[in-house]
């Protein structure tokens, strides 16, 4: 890998972050074990995002509407977000995908944020 694809790489993380890391949602660095701990007892629809390993992507852990568990990876590209379902899903704005991910409405997700003395909430 050349030192120009190496600066691309951590400049398009870099945008990634910046436009992420505002979401109430966002634990950064969480692996799947956590975000399970995290999301155990949580009401449907209730979400976090945490990064992924990859430059251009992280991830949505989310309770289904059956109550169990599922972690899904949306993706970055020059031309906006996805994520892989079978058919690959477009948008411009990451934000429009969670829903879509988790199969409600905008108004059903409920992010899981977590408060600046260490307790979690899920805000309505």
């Amino acid at each position: 890998m050349t030192a120009v694809n190496k600066l691309f790489i951590n400049y398009e993380a870099f945008k990634i972050f910046k436009e992420i890391d505002q979401n109430p949602a966002w634990y950064g660095r969480l692996p799947d074990r956590e975000a399970e701990e995290l999301l155990k007892g949580q009401s449907q629809y209730t979400y976090l995002l945490r990064s992924s390993d990859l430059p251009n992507q992280f991830f949505l852990s989310f309770i289904q509407s059956d109550l169990s568990l599922e972690h899904r990876a949306i993706g970055r590209l020059d031309k906006g977000w996805f994520f892989q379902n079978g058919d690959v899903h477009r948008s411009s704005s990451y934000l429009a995908l969670i829903p879509e991910i988790m199969h409600c409405s905008f108004q059903q997700c409920r992010p899981l944020v977590k408060y600046s003395e260490g307790k979690l909430n899920s805000r309505v």
